[in-house]
């Protein structure tokens, strides 16, 4: 008998009980016959995980008594779930699960699903299966009060707890996961976690769910965006063995925003100036340096322009030391405005300042000298009073390679020369 024959013969054999008959292969739907107690039809279950039709609270008990049972520890003869019916309401109903994977034409799992009145189901027996299949001992009643405490503690944790399929299907997410990560197990199954996670952050945590449900453990620091919010997960991801061998994966989820956002801050004011808010010298000599270390590799020139304010110290002796800070402060904008979104613009001490730009021809770099003196020579204006600033710049076209420090005399040089001579407010000089 053909299996395409034989799945029809057994569909209409089990379509005479009046129960509805699921066969699952890797938890989804591959046939789905007998009487359309929910309201669907075959065709719109058929291809769908069963997780989908089951309450979101009663997936993890529902997916882990099949797998118990197929692996042939001792249940109860049913489980108890709530199904989502066609017209979206929720169903009491009673799984029965019999394993044919070894069966050429049912080849899959098979769930018998009953409807049960509310009222009756603790009184609720299971009638004789269709199809014959060995006796299953009960559960002990330890082992189901046990059962139960764990899950209540689950949903008290202040950690996010998310329990997979094989498949990487959701299976379970306790409170503080589904607050954490934005919704309910049936938003996140399947590709849903996609819409969670940051898109910069989607391979690497789908690398680390595919270690886990290879028998690793692994932990990852990732970004989940919801509603325009943008939070710090720390998750840590392992293999889920309930009976012995892997069936998912589970993992555990920590809000670390707060402690993210500190360790940022403290790394800004290590590498930035708490005026101007630019790179002070540390970080522009690493900028420096990793520029330098391009240059052979780009055939690419290092500009670097070291520019002192003329006529500052009078402005902090006259106007007071908070004049002289906004003063600086604007200096920095007004460099900022005029060089490129990748040059470098820091501040190198008191009133003086480094931009650093890669690319630039001895032609070019004359040219953004020359801005850097105009838009710094623009009258300011501080506590209601004009006040002029002068520039000296000087600038370093660097073609071959270099230190920092090289770089740096170079361009302070220059700009000594062009402060020496009235008439001329920059110099460049090239070290070819």
């Amino acid at each position: 008998m053909g299996e395409g024959t034989g799945s029809a013969r057994l569909a209409a054999l089990l379509a005479l009980t009046g129960d509805t008959f699921l066969v699952l292969r890797d938890g989804r739907v591959t046939l789905a016959t007998g009487a359309p107690l929910l309201g669907y039809l075959p065709q719109d279950v058929i291809g769908h995980h069963l997780a989908e039709f089951a309450h979101p609270d009663d997936v993890p008990v529902t997916l882990e008594f099949i797998e118990r049972m197929r692996a042939g520890i001792p249940l109860s003869a049913g489980v108890l779930c709530r199904a989502r019916a066609a017209s979206g309401d929720w169903v009491l109903t009673r799984l029965e699960v019999f394993d044919r994977n070894d069966d050429p034409v049912i080849d899959g799992t098979v769930v018998r699903l009953r409807v049960v009145d509310e009222d009756d189901a603790v009184a609720e027996t299971i009638a004789e299966p269709l199809l014959p299949t060995y006796e299953l001992p009960s559960a002990t009643h330890d082992a189901g009060e046990s059962t139960g405490a764990l899950a209540s503690l689950a949903e008290v944790v202040p950690s996010g707890i998310l329990a997979t399929d094989l498949q990487g299907f959701v299976v379970y997410a306790n409170a503080a996961a589904r607050e954490l990560l934005g919704g309910p197990v049936d938003q996140l199954s399947g590709d849903g976690w996609r819409d969670v996670v940051h898109p910069d952050d989607i391979n690497d945590v789908a690398r680390v769910s595919v270690a886990a449900l290879q028998g690793e453990r692994n932990e990852l620091m990732f970004r989940v965006v919801l509603r325009d919010d943008q939070r710090w997960i720390l998750g840590r991801f392992a293999p889920l063995r309930p009976i012995g061998r892997i069936t998912g994966l589970v993992a555990t989820f920590d809000d670390v925003t707060v402690q993210r956002e500190a360790e940022a801050a403290l790394a800004h004011q290590a590498t930035h100036d708490a005026l101007t808010g630019l790179p002070n010298r540390l970080l522009l000599r690493d900028r420096m340096s990793q520029a330098l270390s391009r240059l052979g590799r780009a055939q690419a020139p290092v500009s670097v322009f070291f520019l002192d304010l003329d006529g500052f110290k009078e402005i902090n002796d006259e106007r007071g030391h908070g004049a002289g800070d906004k003063v600086l402060a604007e200096v920095a904008r007004r460099l900022l405005l005029a060089v490129r979104p990748t040059d470098t613009v820091a501040r190198f001490g008191g009133d003086e300042f480094v931009v650093v730009c890669e690319g630039l021809g001895t032609h070019e770099a004359r040219e953004l000298a020359a801005r850097l003196v105009d838009a710094i020579s623009q009258n300011l204006t501080v506590a209601g009073a004009a006040v002029h600033v002068a520039v000296s710049v000087g600038a370093a076209v660097i073609h071959r390679p270099s230190t920092v420090d090289e770089a740096l005399h170079r361009a302070d040089a220059a700009m000594y020369r062009a402060k020496q001579n009235p008439d001329e407010a920059l110099e460049v000089t090239v070290v070819a």
